[in-house]
């Protein structure tokens, strides 16, 4: 029996990461590939296929998301979903943050970048006529996930011996990275709906961030740190389990369990220049 034609590119993003994502969809029920580039001329890209997903970053130069939009309308992309951040509500109040409570450009200026990528997207999907949704993710985790959050940046000093700092009253968000593929699926599984969503798995204090990190990777000594100017605030998922029925269902610690031995092991001769 053929498999199943891909209708489903996954790009943008560490291409380690962006490719088990593929492979997550594709298990989901949605086949997937992934391609660092847009390329018709690539053998792993379907033409037009049903969507694009963009694993999107403002810091990632690689694939400047312009390309990447001129690359999507040129393949008669019939969707594409922008994968953002939390960090797009960095220094907004303190309680659950909704979908709707960014409505202008944020002053952190972390929070601006992504923000900007976001209507850069809109825009593209009000001119091309393309139904374009965002899906801002907590902090990834999961083998090959981006080493810029909390979580991967202490399990990185307890790999290297180094202590935790701990900032008193913040919250953390994670979210694993099969519970991505499982959020992501079943936004696909129906029409293009609502232009944003929160996806998120389990969410943490200071302390109780610093015990699953102890638990998955290493037992290393704590201290207090000065809190930061800015800090992402947790996110509210009523939204999509609203429209979608979805939930988080993957056990974060399993997880955070494969980061950490990622990061021990298959990172091992890296850990240096990435202190570095």
């Amino acid at each position: 029996r053929p498999a199943p034609v891909p209708g489903v590119v996954v790009t943008g993003g560490d291409p380690a990461f962006a490719a088990q994502l593929a492979r997550l969809l594709t298990d989901a029920g949605r086949p997937a590939v992934h391609a660092e580039r847009l390329d018709p001329a690539a053998p792993a890209v379907p033409g037009a296929p049903d969507a694009v997903i963009h694993l999107g970053s403002p810091h990632d130069t690689g694939y400047p998301l312009a390309d990447l939009l001129a690359d999507a309308e040129k393949l008669g992309a019939r969707r594409l979903v922008h994968a953002s951040s939390a960090a797009v509500y960095r220094g907004g109040a303190a309680e659950d943050r909704t979908e709707d409570s960014v409505t202008e450009s944020p002053k952190d200026a972390e929070a601006r970048l992504w923000w900007d990528a976001e209507q850069q997207c809109r825009a593209w999907g009000r001119q091309s006529g393309t139904p374009v949704q965002i899906v801002r993710f907590a902090e990834p985790v999961g083998p090959h996930a981006p080493l810029g959050g909390v979580l991967a940046d202490w399990m990185l000093r307890a790999w290297t011996r180094r202590p935790m700092p701990l900032t008193e009253g913040r919250r953390h968000q994670i979210v694993d990275y099969r519970d991505m593929a499982g959020a992501l699926a079943a936004l696909l599984a129906r029409p293009a709906g609502p232009e944003v969503c929160n996806v998120a798995s389990a969410g943490y204090d200071e302390t109780a961030l610093a015990e699953l990190v102890t638990e998955t990777a290493r037992r290393t000594p704590w201290e207090q740190a000065p809190a930061p100017a800015a800090h992402t605030p947790l996110m509210s998922t009523d939204l999509i389990t609203a429209e979608t029925g979805w939930r988080p269902s993957a056990s974060v610690r399993n997880g955070a369990r494969a980061q950490a031995q990622w990061l021990a092991c298959d990172t091992h001769d890296d850990l240096v220049g990435l202190w570095a």
